[in-house]
């Protein structure tokens, strides 16, 4: 008797211990998963602040030109400011080294004649008296002060930014700007997509250069102004998402990599990893012996790379 019960415990021993097994094993995949979508996170964090930073590093009046004399709104090419600034630098230098985009393969073989010459629809803008004349000039005045006006707004708010490198100490020049970055782009992109198409419209009216027919153009003729205000802001809100996410990596990746991997900054984005792969995992840590060993990794962990600090980046 004793023998046939444990050939039928045998079976009954095996299948526990691969259920066990096969728990666990999922237990581990699930975690990679949730480490993983942290990692993922955290990067996308660190990208938008390098992005933030690099707008600090760059010549804004090529970037987000504002000169209504200037290129692209006319065929006047913006004269480079090359002078020291106060910070010892050239233009665009204030949070680091300055950065001159406009020598990007991307920039001279791709996007410098799309996204920065001359072009539509400021090209159309002549003085010939007839109506199609009038109507390319209309649509030309239009966007091309309400992009100003959207492109200045985005320069005071980096402006603001680029100020505070001034007060840091040169090892930690760019580091609020990296991690107010991940807040200040997406807020920009909301206010653009959200509330933009009122600064428009009121662009619309103050803007006007072609006197008294001009602005019964924009009052009277509510629909085709409806329908250029609907466009236009639609456009503005790609260019500006477009501008301040993908354009800076696809102008100058490795400078992006650079900003990322500066010391202060890298230790920011160690510090938010390691955070997040507690708070995420939290919910899953099955005993209080188990909490208090993460605890210790990380305080070892955290440890062992400020000591490493002055050995890593710049």
């Amino acid at each position: 008797m004793s023998t046939s019960d444990n050939q039928e415990e045998q079976p009954e021993n095996i299948s526990d211990t691969n259920e066990d097994n096969q728990s666990t094993l999922s237990i581990v995949i699930k975690a990679l998963i949730r480490l993983g979508i942290c990692l993922i996170a955290v990067i996308l964090i660190g990208w938008m602040g390098a992005n933030l930073v690099y707008l600090t590093r760059i010549d804004l009046d090529q970037f987000l030109p504002t000169d209504v004399d200037k290129k692209p709104y006319t065929d006047v090419s913006i004269e480079r400011d090359v002078s020291p600034n106060q910070t010892g630098n050239v233009e665009g230098g204030a949070c680091g080294v300055p950065i001159d985009f406009t020598k990007s393969s991307i920039y001279t073989k791709l996007l410098g004649k799309s996204m920065f010459d001359y072009g539509y629809p400021y090209n159309t803008n002549t003085s010939d008296h007839t109506i199609s004349c009038f109507i390319n000039a209309w649509i030309s005045n239009k966007v091309k002060y309400s992009n100003i006006w959207l492109r200045s707004f985005i320069k005071s708010v980096v402006n603001i930014f680029e100020s505070t490198c001034l007060i840091l100490p040169e090892s930690m020049l760019d580091i609020l700007s990296f991690i107010i970055g991940p807040i200040v782009i997406p807020i920009i992109i909301g206010v653009v997509s959200t509330f933009w198409w009122i600064a428009n419209l009121i662009s619309f009216i103050l803007n006007e250069d072609q006197g008294w027919k001009g602005f019964l153009t924009t009052i009277f003729c509510f629909f085709p102004t409806m329908i250029l205000l609907f466009i236009l802001h639609f456009v503005q809100i790609f260019e500006v998402m477009f501008k301040l996410t993908l354009l800076p990596v696809l102008l100058n990746p490795s400078k992006i990599m650079e900003i990322m991997d500066r010391k202060y900054n890298s230790f920011y984005m160690l510090l938010l990893f390691i955070l997040g792969a507690i708070i995420i995992n939290l919910p899953y840590i099955p005993s209080l012996w188990t909490i208090v060993s993460v605890i210790v990794a990380v305080i070892s962990v955290i440890y062992i790379s400020i000591n490493d600090l002055p050995s890593n980046g710049q």
